[in-house]
């Protein structure tokens, strides 16, 4: 919600980069805390359960990629899996950067939708050239994000 609103108060760039900015210090937060609360816990788990550890190498290994692969899915919470990377042994600035990097696809079709929604409540008038390009921003967006939406999750399949 709050992306939206960034795009129906700032407009598509400036609410962007607000997000961007956001997010970023958002998941670096929950990725430091989960390194520095949960890391040991994690390691301890590893050294009684073997599998854990092959996990974690095959995180480590994927690095951004994996950090990658999970920011495009809208189906994983960012809140959960920054805690969840910062416990595992991927380096804090293959993290940031692919998570800044691969948040934008989603960020921009929410900031996007709040500025069309304050546009279209404002009441300025638009021609029917104007909605038609609107739309079809909106539908290739939203068909962006299901194509890398699937890409993902078959991804993330192959991966198990």
């Amino acid at each position: 919600i709050l992306t939206m609103v960034a795009g129906a108060v700032y407009g598509v760039g400036w609410g962007l980069v607000v997000v961007a900015i956001a997010t970023s210090v958002a998941d670096a937060a929950g990725f430091l805390l989960g390194r520095y609360v949960a890391r040991d816990a994690v390691v301890r788990l590893m050294d009684r359960h073997p599998r854990f550890k092959v996990v974690d190498r095959t995180i480590v290994e994927g690095g951004w990629r994996i950090v990658a692969l999970v920011r495009l899915n809208p189906t994983i919470p960012y809140s959960v899996s920054n805690y969840l990377f910062g416990a595992t042994g991927v380096p804090f600035g293959a993290f940031v950067v692919s998570s800044g990097i691969f948040t934008l696809p989603g960020a921009f079709a929410y900031v996007y939708l709040g500025y069309v929604g304050a546009e279209t409540l404002g009441g300025r008038g638009r021609g029917p050239v104007e909605w038609i390009i609107l739309a079809l921003g909106l539908a290739a967006t939203l068909a962006i994000i299901a194509y890398v939406t699937v890409l993902t999750r078959r991804q993330l399949a192959a991966l198990e």
